[in-house]
């Protein structure tokens, strides 16, 4: 079986991911664009409301970055996972997460809950939109 799995592609590999592996995948990319100072990447799988809201260009989406998360050796443990949504509404996945810098800086470490959660709609594998905790 291993060796069938090294025979598929990026895609048919992420197929085969439970759902709570999949909404991590998609944060863990996220986190590593910020992480890698890819900006536009990041603000690309961003829900369309959710960046109208606070981060009406790229722009404010980095000073916002820089400000409460920083980049540069970033680390996501996650906490828990919660499926919401039905068929009308999609695949609306909540997951918690603790981010922090290579130096145990967490984010938004002055509130008691020093954890950042993620809201995923995945419509199909690798095609889904975030948003995360704004504080």
């Amino acid at each position: 079986l291993e060796n069938e799995n090294k025979n598929l592609t990026e895609q048919e590999k992420g197929r085969l991911l439970s759902e709570k592996e999949r909404m991590q995948q998609y944060a863990i990319e996220f986190i590593k664009n910020l992480d890698e100072e890819d900006f536009e990447a990041a603000y690309k799988v961003l829900n369309e409301e959710f960046k109208n809201k606070y981060f009406p260009n790229i722009e404010a989406f980095e000073a916002c970055i820089r400000e409460r998360i920083g980049t540069g050796e970033l680390t996501i443990n996650f906490i828990n996972f919660e499926r919401l949504g039905n068929e009308k509404t999609g695949n609306i996945y909540v997951l918690w997460a603790n981010v922090y810098d290579v130096l145990g800086n967490t984010y938004e470490s002055k509130d008691e809950n020093s954890y950042m959660n993620f809201v995923v709609l995945e419509r199909d594998y690798d095609d889904y939109e975030l948003s995360f905790s704004i504080k």
